[in-house]
C-alpha cells in the first residue's frame, strides 16, 4: 500500500471497530467485502493495539481474530489533535492499559493474554542479556585455551584451525574415558569449548542471530533451555560417538544448545501461530525451516557430531513445550513444569550412565578404567615378592642358633606388609561392581591376592623355622596365579 493511502487507514479502521461496538470486528470479513488485502490490514491494527485504542478477541473459526475498540479508543475519535496524528500517520504514544483486579484464586492466562504477551515478545524484542552473557563465556573459554594452547607447547597455528584435542582434553572437553572416572561435568563445560577460530565465529554468529529467543521465552527460562539442550545434546552425542579406549573421541562446541534454542523458536511460532499475522509466520517459518535445513546438512559433515546436534534439538522440542505451559499456565502447573524441565538432563544422565554399564558402545572404558583401578591396587605385588622371596629363603637356611634376627624382622616385616596390601585389594575387588567386561580382570585379581596371602604366610613362617608342609604347592599356586594376572593385563 502506498504512503498517501496509509494515512486514513488507522482512523478508518478505529472506526470500523467503533462501528461493531459491542461486538468484535474481525479484519477478514471487512477485506473480503472491501476487496482490500487482508494482511495490508494488520500493521495499522498493530499500530492501534500498542496504543492500546484497540484489544484483541478470541480468535473464531471461519471470521479468525478480532479486535474491539477500548474506551481509550472511544475517546480518541472525539480528540481532533490524536485524529489528526491518525490521519498523518504519524507514531502514536502507547498508553498503559488498566491493571486488571486482582483474582482471588490463581489461574492460568486467558488465550488474550497468552496472544498478547506473544505479541509483545515478535513485535517488541527485550535487550538479550543472556545471549551476550553466553557470548561472552564462550570467547573468554576460547581465549583461555588458547593461552594454555600457547604455554603447553600445542602451536597456537594447530589450535586456531581446530587440530588442538589435547588443550580442549584438558580444558573440559567431554570424553567417553573421563566420564568413567566420574568426571560428569564435562557434559556442561564442553559446551562452552570450540575446535578452532571457524567452529566458535560459526557458533556465536549463530547464537547472536537466534537472540529473538530470549524475548520469546524470557531470560531466565532461556538461559535454562539453553542449558538443558546443552547437557541432553552432550549425553546423545557421546552415547553415539565414543570412540574407543585406544582413540577416543572428544566433544567440543555450543551446537547442542544451539539447534535446541532454534528448534524451541520454530515450536513457539508453531503454538502462537494463531496469535500473530499469517504472512509474517509464514515469512518467519521458512527462514527457520531455511536455517535448519542448513543446520542438518553442517550435521552430516565429516568430524560434526550430528547425535548432538540432533539429541539438542530433540530436547529443545520437549522443553519449548514445557517452558510454554511455565510461561502461562497456573502456579500449580508452572511448578509441574518447572520440575519436568528439571528432570530432562536428570533422566539424560541416567541414560547415560546405564549405558555407560550396559551398552557395548561404552562399556569398554568403564572396563578400562576399572582395570586401571585394580592395576594400581596389585601391579607391585609380584615385584615386592620378587624382591623379598630370596631373602626369605636365605634365612630359613641358616642356622637358628647364627640366625640373623635383625634380618629375619626386616623380612617377615616386609611379607606381613605384603600380606596386608593384598587383603586390602582383596577388600575392595570383593566390593567392586566392575561391568562384565571387566569380571574376568577381577577374578584374575582375586585369584593373585587368594594366591599371595598364603604363600607370603608360609615364607614368614618358615623364615622364621616352622616347617610348612605344603609350601611348594603354594609356591606353584603363586606363579600360576602371576602368570594368568600377566596375561591378563597385557
Amino acid at each position: 500500500m502506498s504512503e498517501p493511502e496509509a494515512k486514513p487507514v488507522r482512523e478508518t479502521l478505529l472506526r470500523q471497530c467503533l462501528a461493531a461496538d459491542p461486538n468484535p470486528w474481525y479484519p477478514k470479513e471487512y477485506a473480503e467485502k472491501s476487496g482490500l488485502d487482508r494482511e495490508s490490514l494488520y500493521s495499522p491494527l498493530n499500530d492501534l493495539r500498542l496504543a492500546n485504542l484497540v484489544q484483541l478477541t478470541e480468535w473464531v473459526q471461519g471470521k479468525g481474530q478480532g479486535y474491539l475498540i477500548t474506551p481509550l479508543g472511544k475517546e480518541v475519535l472525539n480528540d481532533p489533535r490524536v485524529l489528526a496524528h491518525l490521519r498523518d500517520g504519524k507514531p502514536l504514544t502507547p498508553v498503559a492499559a488498566p491493571a486488571p483486579e486482582p483474582s482471588e484464586r490463581p489461574v492460568a492466562s486467558t488465550r488474550w493474554e497468552r496472544g498478547e504477551a506473544a505479541r509483545t515478545a515478535f513485535y517488541t524484542p527485550s535487550v538479550a542479556r543472556v545471549v551476550y552473557l553466553l557470548l561472552t563465556v564462550n570467547v573468554f573459554a576460547f581465549f583461555v585455551s588458547l593461552i594454555v594452547a600457547a604455554r603447553e607447547g600445542s602451536g597456537l597455528t594447530s589450535f586456531l584451525a581446530g587440530y588442538d584435542v589435547k588443550t580442549l582434553q584438558k580444558m573440559g572437553a567431554l570424553g567417553a574415558p573421563e566420564l568413567a572416572r566420574g568426571e560428569w561435568w564435562r557434559l556442561v563445560t564442553n559446551c562452552f569449548l570450540h575446535y578452532g577460530l571457524a567452529h566458535i565465529t560459526i557458533n556465536m554468529t549463530s547464537l547472536v542471530l537466534m537472540r529473538r529467543a530470549e524475548s520469546l521465552w524470557g531470560p531466565g527460562r532461556f538461559l535454562s533451555l539453553y542449558l538443558i539442550c546443552g547437557v541432553c545434546g552432550s549425553c546423545v552425542g557421546i552415547y553415539f560417538t565414543p570412540g574407543s579406549p585406544a582413540r577416543p573421541v572428544y566433544l567440543a562446541g555450543a551446537s547442542g544448545a544451539l539447534w535446541g534454542v532454534m528448534v524451541s523458536q520454530i515450536v513457539w511460532v508453531l503454538i502462537y501461530r494463531t496469535h500473530l499475522p499469517t504472512y509474517e509466520v509464514r515469512q518467519w517459518m521458512q527462514q527457520l525451516a531455511f536455517t535448519l535445513a542448513l543446520n542438518v546438512g553442517v550435521s552430516l559433515l565429516p568430524n560434526v557430531s550430528a547425535s548432538a546436534h540432533f539429541g539438542g534439538g530433540v530436547a529443545g522440542a520437549i522443553a519449548a513445550l514445557l517452558l510454554q505451559v511455565h510461561q502461562h499456565g497456573t502456579p500449580a502447573r508452572r511448578a509441574t513444569a518447572a520440575i519436568q524441565l528439571s528432570l530432562l538432563p536428570i533422566l539424560a544422565l541416567l541414560l547415560l550412565l546405564l549405558a555407560m554399564e550396559k551398552d557395548h558402545r561404552l562399556q569398554p572404558f568403564m572396563a578400562s578404567v576399572y582395570k586401571e583401578q585394580i592395576t594400581s591396587r596389585l601391579d607391585k605385588l609380584p615385584a615386592a615378592l620378587d624382591a623379598i622371596e630370596p631373602q626369605a629363603e636365605k634365612v630359613h637356611l641358616q642356622d637358628s642358633a647364627k640366625r640373623d634376627m635383625a634380618e629375619l624382622k626386616l623380612v617377615r616385616d616386609g611379607l606381613d606388609g605384603l600380606v596386608k596390601q593384598a587383603k586390602e585389594a582383596k577388600d575392595w575387588m570383593q566390593k567392586s561392581a566392575p561391568v562384565s567386561q571387566a569380571n574376568a580382570i577381577k577374578e584374575t585379581g582375586l585369584a593373585l591376592a587368594d594366591a599371595v596371602v598364603p604363600y607370603a604366610e608360609a615364607l614368614a613362617k618358615q623364615a622364621g623355622g616352622e616347617q610348612v608342609a605344603n609350601i611348594s604347592e603354594l609356591r606353584k599356586n603363586w606363579r600360576d596365579a602371576r602368570l594368568a594376572w600377566e596375561q591378563a593385563t597385557k
